[in-house]
């Protein structure tokens, strides 16, 4: 019985090292890494595959950088998915959300983690985007229904009125909410 205790054991440690192992081949920073434990943690496995399974193609890296000095039309955005001129693709969250917790760093990765899936930029991506932001946020608070998110911090009130909007009207009501952003009406009609 302590032989297959043992057993059991190191097996759990193995398969622990192993994740935080993978973790950090797409990262150093530890809030990211946090996050990702919250995807896995809230059984997110579509979009660890997606960030995971695309390292296959392109190595992918979710950073953290200031959007604004990539352009200036990206200084308020929260994340975004780019690519260097080496084919290698990152998931950059905007610095200013370093400090935001775990669970909305999950959500920023969960929308981003669907630009690798669909890269081609078009509303229709967008949506589904958003909707697995919502989704994923919807997860955290299910989860973790004793953290108190502060509202008056801007990504948080901005993940509340997603849930908001997609538990009252879904995909459609993310559709109006895409299509009435003066950014995505300019950056999709061209």
């Amino acid at each position: 019985m302590k032989k297959l205790f043992l057993m059991v054991l190191v097996l759990f440690v193995f398969v622990n090292c192993a994740n935080a192992y993978n973790y950090r081949k797409v990262t150093d920073d530890d809030r990211i890494v946090a996050a990702l434990k919250v995807l896995e943690d809230t059984n997110s496995q579509e979009t660890l595959e997606r960030i995971f399974n695309n390292s296959a193609k392109h190595p992918v890296q979710i950073i953290f950088y200031d959007l604004g000095m990539i352009s200036y039309e990206y200084k308020n955005h929260f994340a975004t998915v780019s690519d260097d001129n080496f084919g290698d693709v990152y998931i950059i969250i905007h610095t200013a959300y370093r400090n935001a917790p775990k669970e909305a760093l999950a959500a920023l990765i969960a929308h981003e983690a669907v630009h690798l899936a669909y890269p081609t930029e078009n509303i229709d991506n967008e949506v589904k985007a958003t909707s697995a932001e919502a989704l994923q946020w919807s997860k955290c608070l299910a989860k973790y229904p004793n953290l108190k998110f502060d509202s008056t911090n801007l990504l948080i009130a901005r993940l509340n009125g997603l849930v908001e909007i997609y538990n009252t009207a879904g995909a459609e009501g993310i559709d109006k909410k895409i299509t009435s952003n003066p950014f995505y009406a300019e950056h999709f009609s061209n």
